[in-house]
Formats: C-alpha cells, sequence, structure tokens
C-alpha cells in the first residue's frame, strides 16, 4: 500500500479566494486607471505632481465649460508635447489662449481624447504599470488577510497546518529530553549485620 499523504492541498482554497480575490484586484486597477472618472473640457496648466512621484508622469489642469477646473495625471511625454504653462498651485492661468488643447473622457473608457489645432485627434490610454501594481497588491493582500483569518497566520493556507507543525516541533524536543536524561543510580543493598534478628522464646 502506498503511504497516504496527509498535507491537505492548496489548489481548493487558491481557488476558492481567487473567485474573490481577483474581482477586487481588478476593481482597484480600474479605480487608479480613471475607469469610472469622466472630463470634457480645455487642458490649460501643468505641473510636477511631487519630488516622491513617479517621474514619467504630470498634473494637468483642466478647465470645464461652467469654469470648474480639476487636475488630472497623465504621461510625461503626452504633458511636454503640449507646451503648456506651469502652474505650482494646479490653478488655471489668468489668460486662456483660444487654440488651448482640448481633452474628453466618457465614463468607463480605459482612454480620452485629446485634440490640439492642426493635428488629428490623439488617443492616450490611462492605464499604467503603477494601477497595474496597485491591483496585484491588493490581491497578495487580501489572500494574507484570508490566511491570518483562517488559520491564524498569513502564510498558511490551511486551518491545521500551523498546529500540527507546533505539535510535531514540540513532540520532537520531548524526545530529545527523554533520549538525554540520565537515570539516577541504585544504591547499594543493606548490610546483613546492620539486620536485627527476632529473639526466640
Amino acid at each position: 500500500m502506498e503511504p497516504q499523504n496527509d498535507t491537505p492541498s492548496a489548489v481548493k482554497p487558491l481557488l476558492t479566494y481567487a473567485a474573490i480575490g481577483t474581482p477586487l484586484a481588478v476593481l482597484v486597477f480600474l479605480l487608479f486607471s480613471g475607469f469610472f472618472s469622466a472630463w470634457s473640457g480645455q487642458v490649460v496648466a501643468a505641473r510636477a505632481i511631487s519630488p516622491d512621484a513617479d517621474p514619467s508622469f504630470l498634473s494637468v489642469v483642466i478647465l470645464e465649460a461652467d469654469g470648474t477646473y480639476h487636475e488630472r495625471t497623465w504621461p510625461k511625454t503626452v504633458v511636454k508635447a503640449l507646451k503648456l504653462p506651469q502652474s505650482g498651485l494646479g490653478v488655471p492661468p489668468p489668460i486662456i489662449p483660444d487654440d488651448a488643447p482640448t481633452t474628453e473622457k466618457v465614463q468607463f473608457a480605459l482612454s480620452f481624447l485629446l485634440n490640439e489645432d492642426g493635428k488629428p485627434p490623439q488617443v492616450v490610454a490611462t492605464t499604467s504599470p503603477a494601477a497595474l501594481g496597485l491591483g496585484l497588491l491588493a490581491w497578495i493582500i487580501g489572500l494574507m488577510l484570508r490566511n491570518g483569518y483562517v488559520s491564524g497566520s498569513p502564510f498558511t493556507l490551511h486551518p491545521g497546518e500551523r498546529r500540527l507543525q507546533q505539535l510535531q516541533t514540540a513532540g520532537q524536543v520531548a524526545t530529545v529530553e527523554t533520549k538525554t536524561k540520565v537515570r539516577g543510580k541504585k544504591g547499594p543493598p543493606p548490610s546483613k549485620h546492620g539486620r536485627k534478628k527476632g529473639r526466640r522464646r
């Protein structure tokens, strides 16, 4: 007979978590990719995001038709080609040129349109490696939280694995201690001269 493997399989818990964790990770990716955002207006200014931010991206100021404005993060190569005025505070400049580039993005899309005078419309993707990395990070963190809740350890899939390892380790220690324990020596038998004889009547 072949020996039975008592180690539980990792396939089933991973598949079960993937059915829940993967949609959540995709949702994080879509959020950071601007999937649910929408805008339409003029691109009027640009500025650096922060010293710690990814240098391959810059922030642009979009002025809507109703006078409101907001900032969006675009690839640096796209922003540099527009030759926008710099705005350290992220606000529109006092004078808006008539030929300022226009942009439009519809909701539930992973790209936006960029229009410049004399040039064909440009389609720019809103996805980025950073958004993909955040989605993957969310998946891993979710798996660790799931493991911690089920087994008590973020690196253990099954609830009994950690307890079994602890019991095995404790059993090994006890076995070593038993083998190394020295038995006490028995003393010599009592001397015959030290025994008292009973009186005969």
